[in-house]
């Protein structure tokens, strides 16, 4: 039986999407185990340890409980499964973008969200946001089909996968009103208000730990409210990432402005469909978390949108598609251009640009060098100390006598930045006027700020200040991007 001419017709462009699938699969896994664990990363083993004994959405929590008892805990196969579902959400897109708008539109749109920076940093990091995404495509995805046949089949898929994801990252809930208001323009009402109601009634369930990190997040978390300027920087985050460079960042910006301008244009006056699936998915829940972090306390962090992301670069697409002849050629020519310069700034670690371009993200530096030098230099009675938390969890991970003391000393004065409340004290964080009351005869204390840039933050000046004044200087060294001291008494212990 031979070949007919449309299947020959569809070989090449087969051998294509086969081609540009295996490219977003590489880059998602090339040096997956490159960089240590991070802070995040060892608070997601504690979450996995315990899953249901915290108040985060725990979906992706007891995934990674099971995960870790099969597989090494090590950083490419802790890391694995975020490469799995961010490289299954760029097919995910292109099935759903090609069901509902067309070939163009979906390999446009494919081809942003799998070549971006900004999806391989948590394609390639040990937290929810890839499993988010996965699963927050997948409702879409049934939520075309419902749009289209209103299948039973399509409204249960719509309904478990809407569940499943809220149940993975709450900001899902931004994303359920967006698709429940494109179900209502669609006239689809009895389909909308069945979905929200059946969708709120099992998600309440879960109520009372929603409800207490919502408070306690309210009283105090370290998420500043945004600025006006806030939107534009998570669309240049969502082209390039956090490793682009200051005037491509710009440009990306203004192009993506423009092109999303016009798009907006187009579906508010002609309808057009991918658009106007846009508004609903995109613009109008990252609006209302805009607005709800300026106005009631601040939520907004460009990482956490990610699962609104598909429906900016099919608005992107859209955009680009409304464009005729050289305008289009043009276009597509610079962000290519710029997407490469963002993917060589990924993959070189490069991150040169401000702090509010990459709010709660930093450089992943190594801390095995550190965890290997306090093994061979801290002797028997001696103390480790940390003055800034960022590099807590990782060095505790990392050191080989993982049940060693490790302490962090504050000085009371400067608040926790990561909840804007005062330090507690206990048995492992040492306030300064206790240190000398510790039965040690030396402290190795490291000192760094969240950047790890070489400076100090206010506590680790402060620590040290008061360190030199009680205590002797022995040693200092810079190691990786922090400050490592010895200090030892003084005068001997009274017995």
């Amino acid at each position: 039986m031979g070949i007919s001419v449309n299947d020959r017709a569809a070989m090449p462009r087969r051998f294509g999407y086969l081609l540009f699938f295996a490219v977003i699969l590489v880059l998602r896994v090339y040096g997956l185990g490159k960089h240590d664990l991070w802070y995040d990363e060892i608070g997601s083993i504690s979450y996995a340890q315990y899953p249901w004994g915290n108040w985060n959405a725990p979906l992706y929590w007891v995934f990674l409980h099971f995960w870790i008892k099969i597989f090494p805990l090590t950083e490419f196969f802790f890391r694995l499964p975020s490469a799995i579902f961010s490289f299954l959400s760029v097919i995910l897109l292109f099935l759903t973008a090609k069901r509902a708008f067309g070939d163009k539109i979906a390999v446009t749109a494919a081809l942003l969200m799998g070549l971006s920076p900004f999806q391989l940093w948590y394609a390639q990091e040990a937290r929810d946001y890839s499993m988010a995404l996965f699963l927050s495509l997948a409702s879409v995805f049934f939520l075309v089909r419902t749009a289209a046949d209103n299948k039973i089949s399509s409204r249960l898929g719509f309904i478990m996968t809407l569940l499943l994801a809220v149940y993975t990252n709450y900001f899902m809930l931004f994303l359920a009103v967006g698709q429940f208001l494109y179900l209502l323009h669609l006239r689809k009402i009895k389909e909308a208000l069945y979905a929200s109601i059946v969708f709120f009634a099992f998600f309440s369930l879960y109520l009372p730990k929603f409800l207490a990190k919502l408070i306690y997040v309210k009283n105090g978390f370290w998420i500043s409210a945004p600025g006006w300027q806030a939107p534009f920087i998570t669309i240049g985050n969502f082209i390039l990432g956090y490793n682009s460079f200051f005037y491509p960042f710009i440009l990306c910006v203004a192009l993506a402005g423009i092109l999303c301008f016009r798009a907006l244009v187009e579906a508010l006056r002609n309808k057009k469909r991918e658009c106007l699936f846009s508004v609903f998915l995109f613009i109008v829940p990252v609006i209302m978390i805009f607005f709800f972090s300026r106005f009631v306390f601040p939520v907004y962090l460009t990482r956490g949108l990610i699962i609104f992301s598909p429906y900016f670069y099919l608005f992107l697409a859209g955009g680009i598609f409304l464009l005729r002849g050289i305008s289009r050629r043009i276009i597509v020519s610079l962000f290519s251009a710029l997407l490469l310069l963002g993917l060589y700034g990924f993959f070189s670690d490069t991150m040169v640009m401000p702090l509010q371009y990459h709010m709660g993200v930093f450089s992943k530096k190594p801390v095995k060098p550190i965890a290997d030098f306090l093994d061979k230099n801290v002797k028997p009675g001696d103390a480790v100390a940390i003055t800034n938390q960022s590099i807590m969890p990782s060095l505790s991970f990392y050191r080989a006598e993982r049940n060693a003391a490790l302490f962090f000393f504050f000085d009371p004065e400067y608040p926790d930045t990561t909840w804007q409340r005062p330090f507690q004290e206990d048995a492992v964080n040492i306030p300064l006027d206790k240190i000398s009351l510790l039965g040690y005869d030396r402290f190795w204390v490291i000192s760094l700020d969240w950047a790890r840039d070489g400076n100090m933050d206010e506590n680790s000046e402060s620590v040290n200040t008061r360190m030199s004044q009680d205590f002797m200087l022995e040693y200092s060294s810079v190691m990786e991007g922090l400050k490592i001291f010895r200090y030892a008494r003084k005068f001997p212990r009274e017995p």
